[in-house]
């Protein structure tokens, strides 16, 4: 297709998983993708099998995509937002505003974007969270690819309403997408690829970020990614300084070592994959993090009191 409409998103999806659950190789691990079967067949191939199977999706099912635009309007303010009495901190409301909150294409709507460390939390986030559908009717979720949590169709006026419930979340939900925020994949301790233990490795990354003077608000373009081996699910060639996992034989002994990637950045057709820098231990991960980001702020600043 040369373009497509959003109302085809569902379909265009189940064509493909139908032509890959079909002749994927389910076999060989190492082969396991997507992109090696269009490798395998060709993209002119793939893509005369995708047309027809998108037909056939399209005679066979009805998939609606979820209308968004049919929200009520908004309630105007009058008085005190419902739930907002008290409780909340000024300023961490305000960090919360500043760092989490963004209008959405609906007039009178907001969204949130909900940091949730490592990808990982536990069901209590999920249950207080649900409660705003009581309060909040026309809210719903989404998933990132970064690894948090997107809260969609909340009134503009009701965003300290839905800080009242964020809050009681463990963990730190604020600063998504700053250089606190590290994706990371769950690497080998889940998966049958996974070299090293990039999860267990992500929060000593933010724990030496956070030993150093690093003003993390002025580095929200910053992204950190960790990824347990040379796959891409914890989206390594897309960091501002990544690390992918592999081993090496260090006298005569297998170690864990992380190949070091800089200077990726998601920008949608101007999208820049990351360069392979060198390679170190993964125990010296996170001063190399912190040294980066630290040596990051110092050319920042200096190139500032330049111009």
């Amino acid at each position: 297709l040369e373009s497509a409409d959003p109302e085809d998103a569902g379909y265009i999806l189940k064509a493909v998983l139908n032509i890959y659950n079909a002749r994927g190789d389910r076999k060989n691990r190492r082969a396991n993708r997507l992109r090696f079967l269009v490798q395998a067949m060709g993209w002119e191939e793939f893509k005369r099998l995708f047309i027809k199977e998108l037909q056939k999706v399209r005679e066979a099912e009805h998939i609606a995509p979820r209308n968004a635009a049919g929200l009520p309007a908004p309630v105007a303010a009058n008085g005190p937002e419902p739930g907002s009495e008290g409780g909340d901190s000024d300023a961490v409301y305000g960090m919360f505003l500043k760092f989490n909150v963004r209008k959405q294409k609906q007039p009178g709507y907001r969204y949130a974007e909900l940091r949730i460390p490592f990808g990982e939390t536990d069901s209590t986030a999920f249950r207080n969270l649900a409660g705003l559908k009581s309060l909040l009717p026309d809210v719903y979720f989404r998933t990132t690819p970064g690894q948090n949590l997107l809260v969609c169709n909340v009134p503009a006026r009701s965003t300290r309403v839905l800080h009242s419930k964020v809050k009681e979340m463990p963990g730190d939900y604020l600063y998504p997408n700053t250089v606190l925020d590290v994706v990371s994949c769950k690497a080998a301790t889940t998966c049958n690829l996974g070299l090293c233990n990039a999860i267990a490795l992500a929060p000593e990354i933010v724990k030496s970020l956070g030993e150093t003077d690093i003003d993390f608000k002025k580095l929200k373009d910053v992204k950190i990614r960790v990824n347990g081996c040379p796959n891409s699910c914890g989206h390594h060639p897309l960091g501002t300084l990544s690390f992918s996992g592999m081993v090496r034989k260090v006298y005569g002994r297998s170690v864990p070592f992380y190949r070091v990637h800089v200077g990726g950045m998601p920008a949608a057709e101007n999208t820049r994959f990351a360069r392979e820098a060198g390679a170190v231990p993964a125990r010296s991960v996170p001063k190399l993090a912190a040294e980066f980001v630290s040596a990051m702020q110092s050319a920042a600043a200096d190139a500032h009191a330049w111009s």
